[in-house]
Parts: structure tokens; C-alpha cells; sequence
């Protein structure tokens, strides 16, 4: 049997032994972490933002304008007049928009290597195979609304045959009857206004078709589209807040391999 002094010692000294261990293994621990996080800080991609969903909203409600966005800049690198054609010989847009209209910068909207596909995707994340080239369509013409007011005598309309892509438009023929205009959907875009029922009391009706669109751009890229919205609330003199049409939502993946 040990005398009580030495016992005292052997216990601190185990006691020191025990602390020293929990200090170590608390070092060894703490490199550890900062191991794998340093792994971790490598093995991140360069371009973290790259596949991330952007939206934006895009006022193109003037009917006399056309508003041209850029997927590499992030946003509307112009707007001009409906007949203006400086757009057609410049590549710094990929997409442009006039109400429900869209233009890509191909056929003939502009020389870039634009066009557009619908997938049968409605959710902006999906991963979506890239079809051939041949799949997308370039911008062709179809008459569009490029003048509407209301004054005195009622509501003043013109119509013109301009460019325009019709996997993103809603191919429609419009013929005038008794001097009003009398519309048939042909095939629904990303936005179908339907005026089956203007006139005869029924009123327009905006539909989206949540449909998911993949856009070449001007310089050949490749972008996700999705239109999520057609309108935005604005505050009115009055104090009001109603919606006013034109305003477009866009969630969109850029660039897409």
C-alpha cells in the first residue's frame, strides 16, 4: 500500500496525463478540419455562379418599342422603335421583347446565330440535352399589334408584318373584319392572349404555357428560359395599385452546356 503523499502524486500525475491527451487529440481535431476545409476550397468550380437561376423583369410594355436583352450581360443592352433595323446588324443582344412578342438575334430579326426550341421541361432546374441545330427555329414574320390607344373616338390599333420568332410567340393570324380585328391561335408560345372572346363580351384572357424554352443566343450559346410572369403591380396617382400588362418575368440558366 502506497502512503497517502505518493498516492496524492500518482493521481496528479495521471490527471496531467489525461489533459495532455485532450490537448493533443483537440489539436489533432482542429488541424484536421482545417484540412478538409482547405480540400473542400479546392475542390469548389471556378464559376460557382455558373448554373445558378436568374430572374428578371423586363418592361416591354410600350407597343411601339422593342427592348433587347443580353444573357452575358444580365440585362437590356437596348430598346428602340418597332421599325427601327440597327438591331439587325448588331450582336449584343440574344433576346428581344414587345408586349407577348420575342425575337431572337437570328433569321430575320438579326445575323447572330440566335433561335429558339420549347422542352417538354416546365421546371427551370431539369437538366435538358441540347438538340441538334437544326431543331431551333429562327425568326420568321407575322403581324404584330405595334400601336394601341384610347381617345374619343375609341381605340386606335395598327398592325404590321414584322420579324419575329414563333416558337416564343404565339403564331396567330389576324384578319379584319367590319374593321376590327378577328384573331385565330395557330399554335400557343410562351404568353397566348387570346381575344377569342374581345367583343362579343367574353373580354381577352393571358395564359402561360410553364413551359421551359431553350435559347441560342447571338454568339451560339446556349440559355434555359422560362416566362413566369406577363404583368407587375404599379402605383397609380390615385394610390391604387393595379397590375400593368407588358411586364415580363424571366427565369433563365445562362450559360447551359
Amino acid at each position: 500500500m502506497l502512503p497517502q503523499g505518493k498516492k496524492q502524486i500518482t493521481h496528479s500525475l495521471k490527471s496531467q496525463q489525461i489533459h495532455m491527451k485532450k490537448y493533443f487529440l483537440g489539436l489533432a481535431v482542429a488541424a484536421l478540419s482545417l484540412g478538409l476545409a482547405s480540400c473542400d476550397k479546392k475542390d469548389e468550380p471556378k464559376n460557382p455562379q455558373q448554373g445558378q437561376v436568374k430572374t428578371v423583369v423586363i418592361d416591354a410594355s410600350d407597343y411601339t418599342k422593342y427592348v433587347y436583352f443580353s444573357f452575358e450581360e444580365g440585362k437590356v443592352v437596348s430598346t428602340t422603335a418597332w421599325d427601327d433595323e440597327a438591331h439587325k446588324s448588331q450582336t449584343n443582344w440574344d433576346l428581344g421583347l414587345h408586349r407577348y412578342d420575342f425575337r431572337t438575334n437570328s433569321g430575320l430579326s438579326g445575323k447572330g446565330q440566335g433561335g429558339a426550341v420549347e422542352t417538354s421541361s416546365e421546371n427551370i432546374n431539369d437538366k435538358i440535352t441540347i438538340p441538334a441545330a437544326d431543331q431551333f427555329e429562327v425568326d420568321k414574320s407575322q403581324r404584330q399589334l405595334v400601336e394601341f390607344s384610347h381617345g374619343a373616338d375609341g381605340a386606335k390599333t395598327r398592325y404590321e408584318d414584322i420579324s419575329t420568332n414563333l416558337v416564343l410567340t404565339t403564331t396567330q393570324q389576324i384578319t379584319m373584319q367590319d374593321g376590327r380585328p378577328v384573331y385565330k391561335i395557330i399554335k400557343k408560345g410562351a404568353i397566348t392572349l387570346d381575344m377569342g372572346g374581345h367583343g362579343s363580351g367574353g373580354g381577352p384572357s393571358t395564359t402561360l404555357s410553364n413551359k421551359v424554352y431553350l435559347v441560342r443566343t447571338a454568339s451560339g450559346k446556349f440559355a434555359k428560359v422560362k416566362v413566369t410572369g406577363y404583368s407587375t403591380p404599379v402605383k397609380g396617382k390615385d394610390g391604387s395599385v393595379k397590375p400593368v400588362s407588358g411586364h415580363i418575368t424571366l427565369q433563365y440558366v445562362y450559360p447551359v452546356q
